[in-house]
């Protein structure tokens, strides 16, 4: 074969024309087995799925080395109508020449017997949510992909028939129109390892601004953070930060001079007790900047010592020594921690002394009690809502407690699910008011590995 014939064969693919955008990409380079590409609808993510389980069918995946063919994939998806859209994201994919001479494809019907037979032996059968127990029961297969998010228990018959072959599984999906906190709690066990983004020109370069802000215009805007994000869950729509959008939830770090601070609400049930870290960048007093860093949330019933262990963890995580700490503000109200004559914050102030290994007269840092009154609740939350309608305030995915309560918390008062989010906005509320209220002196540099 000559170059040239080599070359006219290469652009006769329909695999070598496709280009990933930058997360699809990171997409096909992990090697995790398990893997979860939680995206927006019409971002490309069924399209990079079969991009991927053809390459595997075929034995040349571009980014890893895979099992050589013959394998056997099952593809679940919710509905055979669904099945049918993601077959034709599979055939477009395809040349006459990877398929077996019996394998056929009808754009109404999909393929025949819903299988894709390769002339090298591979399979693709593709099922749906009503048959996926029947259809797997006695597979033992090499891959599995899920588009769209499965039940619990589609999810682990998948996967047991994984197991005799080391094979893999991925799932593509919009986390909408099925509960997906288990599924969340998988990322966040390790057990799937997740690409996520939100729709953009950036993350989908087929896509000009103009096409990205007509899907958002159109989308509903209580779908907006789930299917123009990608998110978990919707936001609340009569949520009290009205301004908060998931834009705001960046690993984006400042860059120059910061103060840190530590905002604390202290409690004494599991998930009550909670710590921010906070870099404020102050060189404009006018005009703050402030970035939630890190969160500690008590995993259960705590202590004193416990939960200042973990705050000097939290710090560590950042790569800051305590004595970092400009300003540290805690709820005076001890939750049951306090001890007779002794304040809360005073205490946690000597064990953080102590673990630190000064006395306890000489702490790397004092936490303060925090400025409450009637109406500080309204007045804090102002102060933190204008920052973000001002674009001066980001989160860090770490702190997840604290984008649920900017998500859903209605304000003062409530019922009991909202009471329960105010325990990282009072922290956050508390630690602010430093930063956005008045201006906090001392400056560190900041580094969080």
């Amino acid at each position: 074969m000559t170059a040239a014939t080599a070359l006219r064969r290469l652009r006769a693919s329909p695999l070598a024309r496709y280009t990933p955008g930058p997360p699809h990409r990171a997409f096909l380079m992990d090697a995790e087995r398990f893997r979860l590409l939680r995206a927006p609808s019409q971002s490309g993510k069924t399209l990079v799925a079969a991009y991927e389980t053809v390459s595997r069918c075929l034995g040349q995946h571009p980014y890893q080395d895979v099992k050589p063919p013959p394998i056997e994939v099952r593809v679940l998806c919710h509905s055979f109508r669904q099945s049918v859209v993601v077959q034709a994201k599979v055939y477009d994919f395809l040349t006459p020449r990877m398929l077996a001479s019996d394998c056929s494809f009808h754009p109404v019907r999909g393929f025949k017997h819903n299988t894709v037979s390769f002339a090298n032996g591979s399979r693709i059968v593709f099922v749906t949510a009503e048959q996926d127990r029947l259809a797997l029961a006695s597979a033992t297969l090499d891959l599995v992909w899920i588009d769209e998010p499965p039940t619990e228990t589609a999810y682990a018959e998948s996967a047991s028939r994984l197991v005799q072959t080391g094979g893999s599984m991925y799932l593509t999906l919009t986390p909408v129109g099925r509960p997906v906190g288990w599924l969340k709690d998988e990322v966040e066990r390790g057990v799937l390892s997740e690409t996520h983004f939100s729709l953009s020109a950036e993350a989908c370069p087929w896509m000009t601004e103009a096409q990205v802000e007509e899907a958002i215009n159109v989308c509903l805007p209580s779908q907006r953070s789930q299917v123009i994000g990608g998110a978990w869950e919707a936001d609340s729509l009569d949520r009290y930060f009205a301004s908060w959008d998931s834009s705001m939830v960046s690993e984006d770090l400042p860059t120059g001079e910061v103060s840190i601070g530590i905002g604390i609400d202290h409690g004494e049930d599991a998930g009550k007790e909670c710590a921010l870290l906070v870099a404020a960048e102050l060189s404009d007093p006018n005009h703050p900047k402030i970035w939630f860093l890190d969160e500690y949330v008590s995993p259960g019933h705590t202590g004193i010592d416990a939960d200042a262990l973990a705050i000097l963890d939290m710090l560590e995580r950042a790569g800051l020594q305590a004595e970092a700490v400009d300003i540290a503000v805690g709820d005076h109200n001890s939750a049951g921690k306090s001890q007779a004559g002794f304040g809360i914050n005073a205490l946690m102030t000597e064990s953080i002394a102590r673990q630190c290994g000064r006395p306890e007269s000489s702490p790397p840092f004092k936490i303060k009690p925090a400025r409450k009154g009637p109406g500080s609740i309204i007045y804090t939350s102002r102060l933190i809502h204008a920052a973000q309608v001002k674009g001066d305030l980001r989160v860090h995915p770490r702190c997840k407690h604290l984008i649920n309560g900017f998500r859903h918390w209605r304000g003062p008062g409530g019922d009991q699910r909202n009471k329960d989010l105010t325990h990282a906005l009072d922290a956050a509320r508390y630690i602010g008011r430093s930063f956005l209220d008045t201006r906090s002196k001392g400056v560190q540099s900041l580094r969080v590995r």
